[in-house]
């Protein structure tokens, strides 16, 4: 399902679909916090989607264009992986979450994590 993850002075919230909350990782619970790649990922382009969208296009003849332009795989790019491994303090246990996203916006919250955990360190 959707996951959305927070910044703020001391660590991260983690919240559901609208806006549930999940739960809160504090800075000093973190033991590791890295972005890994997807290499290779593909998935199935929708033949209805694309169906639908062409006949209401062009017609006819755009559904029948539109459906065979989704037969196939794509690629999936710019997406990655967030893997945060902290220590549970409820289960005294160290856990990893492990949440998908665009690279870059991956990459951006990295940065600034960094910025606000030193800030929130010293």
């Amino acid at each position: 399902g959707v996951r959305r993850i927070a910044l703020h002075q001391h660590g991260i919230s983690i919240s559901g679909p609208f806006f549930l909350p999940l739960g809160e990782v504090h800075f000093k619970q973190m033991i590791s916090i890295k972005q890994s790649d997807i290499e290779g990922l593909t998935a199935e382009k929708s033949v209805i989607g694309r169906a639908v969208a062409g006949g209401i296009l062009l017609g006819p003849v755009g559904a029948i264009v539109g459906g065979l332009s989704g037969l196939g795989k794509k690629d999936i790019k710019n997406l990655g992986y967030l893997i945060i491994n902290y220590w549970n303090t409820a289960s005294e246990e160290p856990e990893t979450l492990i949440l998908r996203g665009k690279k870059k916006e991956i990459a951006s919250f990295l940065a600034y994590l960094e910025e606000v955990k030193t800030q929130s360190l010293s």
